[in-house]
Order: structure tokens, then C-alpha cells, then sequence
């Protein structure tokens, strides 16, 4: 079995929507979904990293491992998510003697996103000569300049002038590493990676109060008949 971590960065902190990560979304926070996602999934281990003594209870209450509180240094909002998944890594490898093969980061406000879509990038990683994954939704037809797009091979590749080209736009709900890529790099992201594409629906990103409404809307209105 490929040992796999799956990180949940869910910091009290939110400029756009306050305490978006456990605003009650149709009756349960947010992260909750990100939470059950993942646990239904086949990952090994499902992480939450946070700085807040209430984000981790919550995230305990819905069967996460919350085995630390972060750091002050790593709770603002120019702390990226490498440092967390480095910090996340390097506790878990040192202080609790895991290994791990694959890493993946799972985006708390990616609500309606699926076991099944972790699963499938799980695979994808797995089975894949290049380092790391990125999900995304499309394609879109666009014919401008300075585009990277996604082939039928799924690599990102640069825009080839004159030509039009479907486009795949990130959706930030899936990130996944090798672990020694990760390790040597620091970085989840590679020159080339391997594309997950998601539908528009299970896409949905919340950064403010008008997707909030959305993804609860949409949820209440698609995902019950999954």
C-alpha cells in the first residue's frame, strides 16, 4: 500500500469572509466536507494544520488528526502553503516517525469536491512518471498569448502562438507531491505535472461571501442526488 498523506490548511484567519473555514455551511462547517472527503477516501492519513484551538476541536469532532497547533509564524496571511506542508511533513516524519510516499493538499474551500476525485488523483500520481498534480476545470477556448495550457497528455505546457488551445484553469482543490520531489524542491508545483480535471461543479472555490452562497446553493441543490 502507498503510504499518503492528505494536509487540510485551515487557519483562523480570513480577511474576505470572516471564520470561513467553519462557517456553517447547510448545517456543518465548512471544512467538515473537505474533512469527510478525505476520510472516505484512500488516503493513510488525514491532517489538519491550523492555529486555532477551536478549528482543532472541530476538525477532531469530524475524525481529522490534529496532532499540532501552528506555529504564530506560519498563521499569517503571507505564509504560503509549502511552508505549512513542510512544517506538516517534517513533525509528522521527526516527532511521529511516518513515511510517506505522496502528499496532497486539500483546500478547505473546496466543499462539494469528492472522495472519488481524491481517489482518482491518488491514482493518477501513483501511476505517473511526473512529480506532481494539480486539479483544474475546463477546458475553456482561449487563443491569447503567454497561456499555459493542458494537453490531451496532461502536462502544462506554454501557449504555442497562432493556435487555439483549450484551457484549463486551476481550481485549487487538489495539490499533489511526490515526497522526495517535495523534499528536495519545496515545492508541490513542477514545470510539468499531471492534470486532474474536475467538472465546473465540483470546482467551486469559496473566497467570499458570493461563493459561499453558491457552493451552499449548489450543494443543496446537486450533490444530495450523487
Amino acid at each position: 500500500m502507498i503510504k499518503t498523506l492528505g494536509l487540510i490548511p485551515a487557519r483562523s484567519g480570513s480577511k474576505r469572509l470572516e471564520g470561513k473555514n467553519i462557517k456553517l455551511m447547510n448545517g456543518k462547517p465548512m471544512l467538515a466536507y473537505t474533512i469527510q472527503a478525505a476520510l472516505q477516501s484512500d488516503l493513510s492519513d488525514v491532517v489538519v494544520s491550523t492555529d486555532s484551538e477551536e478549528i482543532a476541536d472541530i476538525a477532531r469532532q469530524f475524525g481529522a488528526q490534529v496532532p499540532f497547533i501552528r506555529p504564530h509564524e506560519l498563521s499569517d496571511d503571507r505564509t504560503t502553503n509549502k511552508n505549512v506542508l513542510a512544517h506538516a511533513l517534517s513533525f509528522l516524519e521527526e516527532k511521529q516517525f511516518m513515511e510517506y510516499e505522496l502528499l496532497f493538499l486539500l483546500q478547505p474551500t473546496s466543499p462539494i469536491r469528492k472522495s472519488t476525485h481524491i481517489n482518482d488523483c491518488i491514482q493518477l500520481l501513483a501511476d505517473s512518471n511526473f512529480d506532481t498534480l494539480a486539479s483544474v476545470y475546463g477546458p475553456i477556448k482561449k487563443n491569447q498569448k503567454n497561456l499555459k495550457i493542458l494537453t490531451p497528455e496532461k502536462e502544462l505546457l506554454e501557449y504555442r502562438d497562432g493556435e487555439l488551445c483549450e484551457y484549463y484553469c486551476y481550481n485549487a482543490s487538489i495539490y499533489g507531491s511526490k515526497r522526495d520531489f517535495f523534499i528536495r524542491t519545496m515545492n508541490y508545483h513542477a514545470g510539468r505535472q499531471v492534470g486532474y480535471v474536475m467538472d465546473k461543479l465540483h470546482s467551486i472555490d469559496v473566497d467570499d461571501e458570493y461563493d459561499f452562497e453558491i457552493a451552499s446553493h449548489m450543494m443543496k441543490k446537486y450533490c444530495a442526488q450523487e
